[in-house]
């Protein structure tokens, strides 16, 4: 898509001498045209980061959501079991790094669901 607005813009820049020759009419000319060029890839790109951003907001509030779940259900073992809160604490975080550790392990793997 940028194509013909790079190919304008490095004429631009090697043809420097003659494009200021032709006067400031001329650069603010050129200028107009090559905003015009790059406006609908620029219009694309800012779609494209808005979706991203919304996407990574979700996935972002989803991890945290259940960690705090996690936790809300380690507190309630804390106060109706009575159990110490160091145990519960330590179970948790066992649970946390074990989760981390198997998606990081995960990754990995080269051929996770091909078929061989």
């Amino acid at each position: 898509m940028y194509k013909k607005s790079n190919s304008l813009l490095s004429e631009i820049i090697i043809n420097y001498k003659t494009v200021i020759g032709f006067g400031g009419r001329n650069v603010e000319g050129l200028m107009n045209k090559y905003k015009e060029m790059v406006r609908l890839p620029n219009k694309n790109a800012v779609r494209k980061a808005h979706i991203s951003g919304i996407l990574f907001g979700y996935g972002q509030y989803t991890k945290f959501a259940i960690i705090g779940v996690i936790f809300w259900i380690a507190s309630l073992f804390v106060h109706y079991l009575k159990l110490k809160p160091s145990d519960v604490y330590v179970a948790v975080y066992c649970m946390f790094l074990g989760a981390l550790g198997t998606g990081t392990a995960f990754s990995q793997i080269p051929d996770v669901g091909k078929a061989r």
